[in-house]
């Protein structure tokens, strides 16, 4: 990434830094998408049947409800996706052997060849991140998320209102 700040990207910076938390996450998340957006065109896999690869890829087999909370979709929407990816040859369903009434999806051979080059654009863009950021802040960001993705609005009602910076409060002098 280069060092050069222009006026014009100091000032779209400070605007995103008023948005509020949800619009910036989306953001960011917007743009990591368009940073892989390349290799999935490429893999013929949209950015929905990319997360739910990605989970398979990450852990394994999953149950359909598993899945659709650990990829962030729907359920309907997950079942939709895996019958596609089904149809594809990207993933396979089994019962599971526990409880024959669950069915559990799992990445197939040709889901792992597929994956791979996703995989590594991932990876060049995470560096990137790194780079831009630091491993320090990187890390720091990467916890930041994982606490975010846990807080739960009434696990917090207790909390002082002066602790909670409104929107945009961190840039004003």
């Amino acid at each position: 990434m280069s060092g050069k700040t222009t006026r014009a990207s100091t000032q779209r910076r400070a605007n995103e830094a008023e948005l509020p938390l949800l619009l910036r996450l989306l953001s960011a998340a917007r743009s990591v998408e368009s940073g892989i957006s390349e290799a999935l065109a490429a893999a013929g896999v949209t950015p929905e049947q990319w997360r739910v690869l990605s989970v398979l890829e990450a852990g394994g087999g999953r149950t359909m409800s598993d899945l659709a909370q650990t990829a962030v979709v729907p359920a309907a929407t997950a079942t939709r996706i895996v019958d596609q990816l089904v149809s594809n040859g990207l993933v396979y369903r089994r019962a599971d052997p526990a409880d024959r009434r669950r069915v559990v999806v799992h990445l197939s051979a040709r889901g792992r060849r597929t994956v791979a080059p996703i995989l590594d654009a991932e990876a060049t863009l995470e560096r990137a991140v790194v780079e831009e950021l630091g491993p320090r802040g990187y890390l720091g960001v990467a916890t930041s998320l994982d606490l975010i993705a846990h807080i739960r609005p009434d696990d917090h009602s207790g909390t002082p209102d002066a602790v909670v910076a409104p929107p945009g409060s961190l840039n004003r002098p």
